[in-house]
């Protein structure tokens, strides 16, 4: 799979870049991830701007394109955030212990911000909807930490 020719109107010094990571991307994900990056034409279309303009998400992709698959995947990355409190709480429902639970709100939050990044830099989601979406994801953080932690304490001393 080729990058995208939006790369020609980047600036040399990021389209170099951008080509390096596009390299590293290909050689860290599998056959499945790419077939599907490829057959997402306006995600396709938008990436060299979007790794250009933030090596976060760039960075996040390539080193973990499974991310990116499942941003591709579940088709977030082309709607605006819906329902943070419930998505969450159910990725959090299994976990066990309290490092699982910090490690599920930092792989939650990772994935977030690439798609409200990813949608900002590439000009489908207004200013408004970003913050709002920024604003929404930290509080159905906080929320469903508490709603976790109020749960496993209240089964081991009570109310």
């Amino acid at each position: 799979m080729n990058i995208p020719d939006t790369l020609l109107t980047l600036p040399q010094i990021l389209q170099s870049e951008v080509k390096r990571l596009w390299q590293d991307y290909q050689a860290n994900a599998n056959e499945e991830q790419q077939q599907l990056l490829a057959q997402q034409s306006p995600i396709l279309e938008s990436l060299p701007k979007v790794w250009a303009c933030s090596l976060f998400v760039a960075k996040n992709c390539v080193q973990r394109p499974a991310l990116l698959h499942d941003l591709l995947d579940s088709g977030d990355l082309l709607t605006a955030p819906s329902d943070y409190p419930h998505h969450l709480v159910e990725r959090l429902q299994d976990i066990q212990d309290e490092e699982g639970l910090m490690r599920g709100l930092r792989l939650y939050r990772r994935r977030e911000l690439i798609r409200i990044a990813w949608r900002d830099l590439a000009g489908w989601a207004p200013l408004s909807e970003s913050l709002k979406a920024l604003s929404d994801l930290s509080d159905a953080m906080i929320d469903a930490a508490l709603i976790w932690l109020h749960s496993r304490l209240s089964k081991r001393f009570g109310t």
